[in-house]
């Protein structure tokens, strides 16, 4: 089986129906009215109140969930969240085996359309830690808060940051006047083009028919979260979708998802993606901002609901791991995986205009030219416009691609990458022929690796 194209088994039919039984039987002993979820005085009175609840080992602890609580918000905050807030999070999450108990139905479905109120339901869950432990099986879904509220890494400030997040995100959606968007439907669908699973899926493009049209390319200075509502917006996924979401990743799609935290029920309805399958998540909401990527990330508050454009999942390949290194995105299969990835994405999504940025050029190690020009090709071969998004500090990384492109090499670089894609059987070559499309050239050609001069900026605002 071709390796680029493989992709791990997901979690089963047995493991779901294992999931759901005992999600529901969790809440047996609960199911009571709201008025007996009482107001709680103290971080210590919250702790014991979650224990009851959470399915998760004695020895995990609640620290930095109490010390955001006790240090990190302000005291009118804190006894909002206590005496108001909690218990409606009570409230909400018994209704998991009662008002909600079909919510996981659809699971392993390849649409999912569930309203505001049944998202709570399912993160009110989530924050009592109440989805069971399942530790020594991988292909479980991962759902619980535990891993934000457990002082376990080196970085428990970016937790703290991303608590807030989630406080806020409750403290909206239990206020009275956001209880008419709790009927709103939120579209998860997952798309692909249905090719085998055995080999690399056919291009759905002829190559040849690609032009270099420069009106299908833009680009905006700023945050890609900026990007307006009425396009669509991808975001740099992990195959596994939500990356370090609930510990302490804060890079883009991580970042994404704390800020719009309905994001998170795609950890169980569509936890992982094959090599040619894109998530999009039509009208979800966003109710925090953030300032800052990685050990910088700050949460930003924000008074109400924002409805996002639609979101575009959709994961790059990780070269930092590949055997041949970064090299290896120059292989004519991995070009033209990426290729398909993206449109199936763009194609997708029912807004004309496609907001994206350095998409698998940080951690994955992604050459910022090459994954702008294949961006670019789906794009046009799906009708879109494309803008790229880049923050200020990293300005000299689009000036330095910008040069590129209106230089007298434009068209040898155009034409490279899709020569590639007309002839998925190449691999890397090894000489010092010159052939266009040996991919030592079009390696050296193409590359771009400027180095930043911003030292006080330690991480890279693209992720993957």
């Amino acid at each position: 089986m071709n390796a680029a194209y493989y992709s791990p088994p997901s979690f089963s039919r047995t493991d779901l129906a294992q999931f759901k039984k005992s999600v529901q039987w969790q809440w047996k002993g609960y199911r009571t009215s709201s008025g007996v979820f009482n107001k709680l005085h103290s971080t210590d009175d919250l702790i014991k109140s979650i224990r009851k609840y959470a399915q998760v080992p004695a020895h995990w602890n609640f620290q930095l969930l109490e010390e955001t609580l006790n240090f990190s918000v302000d005291t009118s905050c804190k006894k909002v969240f206590l005496q108001e807030t909690y218990k409606k999070i009570e409230e909400i999450a018994s209704k998991i085996s009662s008002t909600h108990k079909n919510v996981f139905d659809k699971l392993g479905d390849e649409e999912i359309i569930l309203t505001r109120e049944q998202i709570v339901c399912i993160l009110a869950n989530a924050f009592l830690c109440t989805f069971p432990n399942h530790a020594d099986n991988k292909t479980m879904p991962q759902i619980n808060f535990i891993g934000l509220f457990t002082s376990i890494s080196t970085n428990p400030a970016v937790q703290k940051e991303k608590i807030k997040c989630i406080l806020n995100y409750f403290k909206l959606v239990t206020e009275y006047g956001f209880w008419g968007n709790l009927r709103d439907d939120v579209r998860f669908k997952k798309v692909s083009l249905g090719g085998s699973k055995s080999g690399a899926p056919q291009l759905p493009f002829d190559p040849s028919t690609i032009s270099l049209d420069l009106s299908k390319f833009g680009n905006i200075e700023g945050d890609l979260f900026e990007c307006p509502n009425d396009s669509g917006q991808v975001m740099f996924s992990n195959k596994r979708l939500g990356g370090g979401v609930l510990g302490n990743g804060s890079l883009q799609e991580e970042n994404r998802f704390i800020t719009c935290p309905e994001l998170i029920v795609l950890k169980i309805f569509f936890p992982e993606l094959a090599d040619d399958e894109v998530v999009i998540v039509e009208n979800a909401g966003q109710f925090s901002k953030c300032e800052g990527y990685g050990f910088t990330f700050k949460y930003v508050p924000i008074d109400r609901m924002i409805k996002t454009g639609s979101i575009i999942a959709m994961d790059a390949m990780d070269f930092s791991r590949h055997p041949l290194g970064d090299a290896a995105q120059w292989e004519a299969e991995n070009i033209r995986r990426e290729t398909i990835k993206a449109y199936v994405g763009f194609k997708n999504v029912k807004e004309q205009n496609i907001g994206t940025g350095f998409w698998g050029c940080g951690g994955f190690k992604g050459d910022p030219l090459l994954k702008t020009l294949i961006q670019w090709i789906a794009a046009t071969a799906a009708n879109k416009t494309l803008q790229l998004f880049y923050l200020p500090n990293e300005r000299y990384i689009f000036d330095g691609i910008k040069q590129r492109l209106n230089s007298h090499e434009r068209e040898q670089i155009f034409d490279g990458v899709l020569s590639k894609l007309k002839r998925p059987r190449e691999k890397i070559c090894k000489c010092n022929c010159g052939n266009v499309l040996c991919s030592k050239q079009s390696r050296e050609r193409m590359k771009f690796t400027p180095k930043s001069t911003n030292a006080a900026y330690p991480y890279n605002s693209y992720n993957y």
